[in-house]
C-alpha cells in the first residue's frame, strides 16, 4: 500500500489521510483514522448547515475540514472514499495516477477488526438477512455486532466499542463499498441475489455483479461462501461453498420444499432433515431470506431448529414489506425499500389478495416491463406517481389498469377510495425516492402517516 506497511493492522500514525465525503461512513472513517494517530483531511461539497454540526464535532476531534469543495492538491498517503462518490471522481483519478491507495470505509474498519467477519451482500434482502443472523447469534449467547450499510458504520463501532477476537461482526455491504476493497476478507461471505440495480453507476449487470463478487475475492479454503444455486456471470472463489434453495439439490448447504415443509441440511458429510410447517406459510422472499440466514449459521455450529425459532420470532424491518394492518377488510403494506424491479417482484409474488400497487419516484435504468406478467396476475390496479410515472405507465398499461398522478399522497388517497374488502394496498415503488424524499425511510414514513390519517383515524 504505497509507503504504508500492509500488515494485519496498517500503521496510520502520523500518516496523512484524505476522507472524501462526510456522510455516515465518512464521519466514521475520520474518527477511526484519528484514533489510529493519522492526520485527517476531510472534504465535502456540502455547506456546514447541511451537515447538522457533524463537521464542528470532527474539528474538535482534530480533523481538518474543508467544505464546499471536494478536491485538493495537498499530498496524502491514503484516501477513504465514501460510497456515494463515483469512481470517476477527479480525486480518485488523481490517486491512481500518483499510486496513492484508495479504499472504502469497510475496508478500513476490517484492518482493525480482530474477530471473524460475516459479510452479506446482494441486490435485495441484505438488511433483513444480517438482522436475522444477528438475532440468532444473540439468542444463542454469541458475542456479535451488527454494522455496515444497515446504518451503524463498521468504523464507528471499532472506535466506540472495539470488538475482541471472539466477537462476530455481522456486516451488510453494498456494491459501492465492495468496489474499493483490497484486503477485505470475511470468514463467512454471503451473496443473496444479483438483479439489475444501480446501473447508472455500474453501467452493466456484469459490472454490477463483479462488484458484488469482490466479497469473496480474498477468501481462502478455511472460509465459507454462502450463495443461491444460480448467479449471473462468473467468478472464482477459494472458499468452501454452501448453497441454499427452495428446491432440491445435492450440493453442500440446505434446501427447503414449501410443499412438504421439509428442510434438508447437507454439511460436512452429514445429512439431516426436519419439518418446519411455519416456513411454508412465509412469503417466497421471506423463505429465501430465512434459508440464506440459516446457511450462514451452518459453519457456526448453531442448531438449526433453534435458529429457525429465533428467525420466526423476528418482527421484520420497517419499510420491507411492512404490514401496517387491515381496516374495513383492506390490508395495507409499506414496502418503500423496494427501489428496484427485483424487490417489487418479490412483494407482488407474496400477495395472495388482489393488489392496488402504488409505484413511482425516480425511475432507474431498468426494464419495468419485467413486472407485466406479475401485475397481470396479482394487481387489479397500478397507481403511478412521481417523476417516473410516465415510464411506468408506458411499461404497464397493456397488462393492468394504470392511473397516473403527480404525488404519493394523491396515489394513496386514490388507493384508499378504490380499495374494496379483500384487497391489498401495496406501496412498492420499484423506483428510487430521491425525486422528492431524502431516502426510502422518509418516503415510507410519509406513506404510513397518510394511512394513519386517512384510514386508521377514520376507523377509530
Amino acid at each position: 500500500m504505497n509507503s504504508i506497511a500492509m500488515t494485519n493492522a496498517p500503521d496510520l500514525k502520523n500518516r496523512r489521510v484524505l476522507v472524501l465525503g462526510l456522510g455516515t461512513s465518512g464521519i466514521a472513517a475520520c474518527r477511526l483514522c484519528r484514533a489510529k494517530g493519522a492526520h485527517v483531511l476531510a472534504l465535502d461539497r456540502k455547506e456546514g448547515g447541511q451537515l447538522n454540526g457533524a463537521h464542528e464535532v470532527l474539528r474538535e476531534e482534530g480533523v481538518e475540514i474543508v467544505l464546499t469543495r471536494d478536491t485538493t492538491q495537498e499530498p496524502f498517503d491514503l484516501m477513504i472514499c465514501s460510497p456515494g462518490i463515483p469512481l470517476s471522481h477527479p480525486m480518485v483519478e488523481q490517486c491512481r495516477q500518483r499510486n496513492v491507495p484508495v479504499c472504502s470505509e469497510i475496508e478500513l474498519a476490517s484492518w482493525y477488526c480482530p474477530g471473524p467477519i460475516i459479510a452479506v451482500t446482494g441486490t435485495d434482502g441484505k438488511s433483513t438477512v444480517v438482522s436475522l443472523v444477528y438475532q440468532i447469534l444473540r439468542n444463542h449467547d454469541r458475542k456479535a455486532r451488527l454494522v455496515g450499510n444497515i446504518g451503524y458504520a463498521f468504523s464507528q463501532m471499532i472506535v466506540e466499542s472495539p470488538p475482541d477476537a471472539s466477537t462476530l461482526c455481522v456486516v451488510e455491504v453494498s456494491s459501492y463499498q465492495l468496489e474499493l476493497t483490497d484486503r477485505f476478507r470475511p470468514h463467512i461471505a454471503a451473496i443473496l441475489n444479483i438483479a439489475p440495480d444501480h446501473l447508472d453507476r455500474h453501467k452493466t449487470l456484469e459490472d454490477y455483479a463483479q462488484a458484488k463478487y469482490r466479497i469473496t475475492e480474498k477468501q481462502d479454503r478455511s472460509d465459507f461462501l454462502i450463495r443461491p444455486l444460480a448467479l449471473p456471470g462468473s467468478f472464482e472463489s477459494k472458499a468452501e461453498a454452501l448453497f441454499w434453495a427452495c428446491q432440491p439439490h445435492d450440493l453442500p448447504g440446505l434446501h427447503f420444499d414449501p410443499g412438504t415443509s421439509k428442510l434438508t441440511l447437507q454439511f460436512r458429510g452429514k445429512t439431516e432433515a426436519a419439518s418446519f410447517p411455519a416456513l411454508s406459510r412465509l412469503m417466497p422472499h421471506q423463505q429465501e431470506n430465512f434459508l440464506a440466514a440459516l446457511a450462514i449459521c451452518l459453519p457456526l455450529g448453531i442448531e438449526p431448529t433453534k435458529a429457525v425459532e429465533s428467525m420466526l420470532a423476528f418482527p421484520g424491518l420497517p419499510h420491507r414489506l411492512e404490514y401496517l394492518g387491515t381496516w374495513s377488510g383492506v390490508a395495507y403494506y409499506n414496502d418503500s425499500k423496494a427501489t428496484n424491479v427485483h424487490s417489487c417482484q418479490a412483494a407482488l409474488r407474496g400477495m395472495q389478495r388482489p393488489a392496488i400497487l402504488l409505484a413511482g419516484g425516480l425511475a432507474k435504468n431498468e426494464d419495468y416491463s419485467q413486472l407485466s406478467h406479475l401485475l397481470e396476475r396479482k394487481a387489479k390496479l397500478a397507481i403511478v406517481f412521481g417523476r417516473g410515472h410516465g415510464i411506468l405507465k408506458e411499461a404497464w398499461q397493456s397488462c393492468v389498469p394504470v392511473i397516473s398522478v403527480s404525488t404519493l399522497e394523491q396515489a394513496t388517497r386514490l388507493a384508499v377510495e378504490r380499495a374494496e374488502p379483500g384487497d391489498v394496498v401495496l406501496l412498492s415503488p420499484a423506483c428510487a425516492s430521491f425525486d422528492r424524499f431524502q431516502n426510502f425511510e422518509q418516503r415510507g414514513n410519509f406513506f404510513k402517516s397518510l394511512v394513519t390519517q386517512w384510514v386508521i383515524e377514520k376507523e377509530s
